[in-house]
C-alpha cells in the first residue's frame, strides 16, 4: 500500500481488534424484520493460532421459505506495536491514535517528502 502513496500521501488503517480486546465465546446478532423479509445473522468468536474466527449463521426467510447458509471470517490480531512496525517497514512515518474513530484505533503511515520539499 505504501508504494501506491505520493510523497507526502497519507495511509489511514483502522486495525480489527487488537489481542488484547478480542474475546473469545462472545455472541453476536443482527436481525432484520420487514413484512416480507425476515434475516438473522449470527455468529460466536474464538480463536485458533492467533487469529480471531467468526463462524457466520444467516438465516433468510422470504417468500414461504427459508435458506440457511455459513460464512467463515479469519481475522490477524495483531498489536498496534506491530501495525506501527509495518509500517516503519515500509518506509512510512507513523502517527497511532489508540482511539481512531470507532474505538478500534488508527494506524496512520504517511509517506517522505523529498528533501527541502514542504508538506
Amino acid at each position: 500500500m505504501a508504494r501506491h502513496l505520493r510523497p507526502g500521501g497519507v495511509l489511514i488503517i483502522e486495525p480489527w481488534l487488537t489481542p488484547e480486546r478480542f474475546k473469545a465465546g462472545r455472541t453476536d446478532g443482527q436481525f432484520v424484520g420487514h413484512p416480507d423479509l425476515k434475516v438473522a445473522r449470527m455468529n460466536v468468536t474464538r480463536l485458533a493460532r492467533g487469529q480471531s474466527v467468526l463462524d457466520f449463521h444467516y438465516l433468510v426467510a422470504q417468500r414461504g421459505r427459508i435458506k440457511h447458509f455459513t460464512e467463515r471470517h479469519r481475522l490477524g490480531l495483531f498489536s498496534f506495536t506491530q501495525y506501527a512496525a509495518a509500517l516503519r517497514g515500509a518506509g512510512l512515518e507513523v502517527i497511532v491514535d489508540r482511539k481512531g474513530l470507532m474505538g478500534r484505533g488508527l494506524c496512520i503511515g504517511i509517506a517522505p517528502m523529498p528533501r527541502g520539499a514542504k508538506r
